[in-house]
């Protein structure tokens, strides 16, 4: 930690906006010094709140620990004041031509952080500014600005200095644009390769499922590569990048991409994703628990896990909650009401599956239902519009 010394107001505030938008060597010693006592008093905590109200994460979380003790002098609240001052240094050193600056003022024009008006093409005027001046963070934003302005040759020339200045997010994204033959790049798995290698080398967790994907799909002309597969998506999930960990989990239930197959390894897996919620890796929990692939059947963890996913809204979550509340498994008996809400949400999302349910449910008078054919029909209609072919026997043998 560093020692405590005295730095001026205007450095104390700049560096707490460099919180804002992530700098990593600024915002790194900016927390350093906040630790260190070097910011004290109300007016540091003012200046911290400032910094959490332009949306740094990390300022919310001094600003919150700070007023939780009695080094604390006064309530939390924005100071609006403060937050346009801050703001109006960074325009002034930004106009002055420090890249930093510039950099900074860019992110808050391209997000709104701080209540300045949303302005992709102010934020691009900025991020060119530093770009122009070597720096590779400004040149990565750049590029992603003119990805969504559909320039993607303009893109691949600001990776391209980005990555030359050895910026990892960069070479990463070269990667990404040679697997799809984008920006104007040939479709070229080696030097996706190439790039995502180098990117990894800087323990980039985005190149390392990047290379496992390569190596487990074949894309780009890459020969499928099961090992390869396995140690590059391992590496990225244990690094903590939650969609490898799902992609891993996938991998190892059903043997896709030469991996071999392992239902305990693909439970943990599972279980790592969903509990950062991973939408599907609930799902996919649930289902192992409630069919005992790599686990003891255990109905109420799949009932916990369904219902997790069906809560943010994933359709085939919805219809798995609906049949166990049908069925009772995990519950304590039957809850048709609880059963037809989830089916009708699942089917609102144009589920066939649940579209088909609801159907044969109308038509038999299932799950407390009153018989009725017109309804039994509308929901098959439904399904059978989508290609459920058993939905389209269905109308057949109702004559329809």
């Amino acid at each position: 930690m560093l020692a405590p010394f005295r730095i001026g107001a205007r450095a104390r505030e700049m560096m707490g906006v460099c919180l804002t938008v992530q700098i990593p060597s600024v915002s790194a010693q900016a927390l350093q010094l906040q630790r260190a006592h070097a910011w004290q008093g109300t007016s540091s905590v003012r200046r911290i709140e400032s910094c959490a109200w332009l949306g740094s994460a990390d300022a919310r979380q001094i600003s919150h620990r700070r007023f939780a003790t009695a080094e604390a002098k006064v309530p939390p609240r924005t100071h609006v004041q403060m937050v346009q001052r801050v703001q109006e240094q960074i325009r002034q050193a930004a106009e002055a031509g420090d890249d930093t600056s510039q950099l900074t003022l860019g992110h808050l024009c391209e997000t709104g952080a701080g209540g300045i008006a949303v302005d992709r093409r102010a934020a691009m005027h900025w991020f060119r500014k530093a770009a122009e001046k070597g720096n590779p963070q400004a040149q990565v934003r750049l590029g992603k600005l003119h990805e969504q302005f559909s320039n993607e040759k303009e893109a691949v020339v600001w990776f391209r200095k980005a990555a030359s200045a050895g910026d990892s997010s960069a070479k990463c994204l070269l990667g990404i644009y040679y697997v799809k033959g984008r920006g104007g790049l040939p479709q070229d798995g080696r030097l996706a390769i190439k790039w995502f290698m180098e990117a990894a080398a800087d323990q980039h967790a985005g190149a390392a499922f990047n290379l496992g994907l390569i190596y487990s799909t074949g894309r780009g002309g890459i020969p499928v590569d099961g090992t390869e597969a396995k140690k590059w998506l391992g590496r990225a999930a244990r690094e903590g990048l939650v969609d490898a960990q799902f992609t891993l989990a996938v991998c190892l239930e059903t043997g896709r991409g030469g991996i071999v197959k392992d239902d305990k390894e693909a439970l943990l897996w599972y279980r790592t994703a969903a509990k950062a919620d991973h939408v599907r890796a609930q799902f996919h929990l649930g289902t192992m628990y409630e069919s005992g692939r790599g686990v003891e059947v255990d109905q109420r963890e799949a009932l916990y896990w369904y219902d997790r996913a069906a809560k943010q809204g994933l359709a085939i979550a919805q219809f798995h909650l609906g049949l166990m509340f049908e069925s009772g498994r995990g519950l304590p008996g039957v809850d048709h009401s609880s059963a037809l809400e989830w089916y009708h949400k699942a089917a609102a999302q144009r589920l066939d599956s649940a579209q088909l349910h609801l159907g044969s449910l109308y038509r038999t008078g299932g799950c407390g239902l009153t018989e009725d054919k017109t309804k039994s029909a509308d929901w098959y209609g439904k399904a059978a519009a989508q290609g459920n072919m058993e939905a389209k026997d269905c109308l057949k043998e109702m004559g329809l």
